[in-house]
C-alpha cells in the first residue's frame, strides 16, 4: 500500500459516487493504492459510501493490473524521401537488424521496431511510417504528419536524389514547424563511394550542417547505429509513460505482430 497523497481525484470522485469520473482517471492512470490522510484508499471510501458498483469496479481494476504486463510506450517514426531512396529497406535494417532487398513502397508501409530497456532506459516501441516517395503520393503525406512524431528524410547518397531533398524538408517545415530536421543518406561507403550532399544552400536553408548527415548503408550495416541512436535520443526526451495490457490485450497484440 502507498504512502498517504490526501485526498487523491480519485477519492473525491469514489466519495460522490461519480462513476464515469472514476473510470476516467483509472483510464489516465490513476493509482488506487494510494492512501488518504485518514488511511483509507479510493477502495475504502467506495466502501464507506455503500457503492458496490464502484466497489466492484475498483476490485477488477486491482485484479487487472495484478496481471497486466508493462509494455513500451509507442513513438511514430516517419520516413520521407524520394521513391527508391531506399526507406523500407532502411526501415526493415531498424526493425530486424538485417538487410533485406525491397521494391520500392507505393502508398504506405508500416514496421513494429521494438528497442529493449537498457541502462535506465526504459523500452521503446516505434511504428515506422515508410511514405511512398513516388510524386503521385505526395498529396497523402499530410494525413500521416504529425506533431508528435519524429520524422527522417532519407536520399540515395548515390545519384541526383541530393538535389530534391529540399522538397521534402520544405514540405516537413510546413507540416510540422519546429521539428529538427535528420538528414539520411543511403548506400554511403557501398562500393568505395561516399554519399554526396545536397547544395550547401539547401543545408543552410533549414539549419543543417553537412557533418550532421547521418551516412549509412542498410547492406553493409555501416552508420545504421548512429541513426539509431539519434532516433532513441529524441523519443526518449518525447515519449509518454510506460502503458500497461492486460494479458489477453499483449496476447491480441503479439498475435496482430506476427499476422
Amino acid at each position: 500500500m502507498h504512502r498517504s497523497q490526501g485526498f487523491t481525484p480519485l477519492h473525491s470522485a469514489c466519495d460522490g459516487g461519480h462513476r464515469d469520473v472514476v473510470v476516467e482517471l483509472l483510464r489516465a492512470g490513476a493509482d488506487h493504492t494510494l492512501v488518504s490522510w485518514d488511511g483509507k484508499t479510493p477502495l475504502d471510501v467506495a466502501g464507506s459510501r455503500g457503492l458496490e458498483g464502484l466497489v466492484e469496479l475498483l476490485r477488477q481494476h486491482a485484479a487487472d493490473r495484478s496481471t497486466a504486463v508493462q509494455v513500451a510506450a509507442r513513438s511514430s517514426l516517419v520516413l520521407v524521401g524520394p521513391g527508391g531512396a531506399g526507406k523500407t529497406t532502411l526501415a526493415v535494417r531498424l526493425k530486424a537488424g538485417n538487410f533485406e532487398k525491397q521494391d520500392p513502397t507505393h502508398g504506405l508501409l508500416v514496421h513494429e521496431w521494438s528497442v529493449p530497456e537498457c541502462e535506465g532506459q526504459p523500452p521503446l516501441l516505434f511504428s515506422i511510417w515508410d511514405l511512398g516517395g513516388q510524386e503521385e503520393y505526395w498529396s497523402t503525406h499530410a494525413f500521416f504528419m504529425v506533431r508528435e512524431a519524429q520524422y527522417v528524410t532519407v536520399y540515395n547518397g548515390r545519384n541526383n536524389d541530393k538535389d530534391c531533398v529540399d522538397e521534402y524538408l520544405h514540405r516537413i517545415k510546413l507540416l510540422v514547424p519546429g521539428k529538427a530536421p535528420l538528414l539520411v543518406a543511403t548506400r554511403a561507403w557501398e562500393g568505395g563511394f561516399e554519399a554526396q550532399e545536397p547544395p550547401a544552400p539547401v543545408l543552410q536553408a533549414h539549419g543543417i550542417d553537412s557533418k550532421a548527415i547521418i551516412r549509412l548503408s542498410s547492406e553493409t550495416g555501416q552508420g545504421v547505429e548512429q541513426l539509431k541512436q539519434a532516433i532513441i535520443s529524441v523519443a526518449a526526451k518525447m515519449s509518454g509513460p510506460s502503458d500497461w495490457l492486460s494479458q489477453a490485450n499483449l496476447k491480441v497484440r503479439e498475435e496482430v505482430g506476427a499476422m
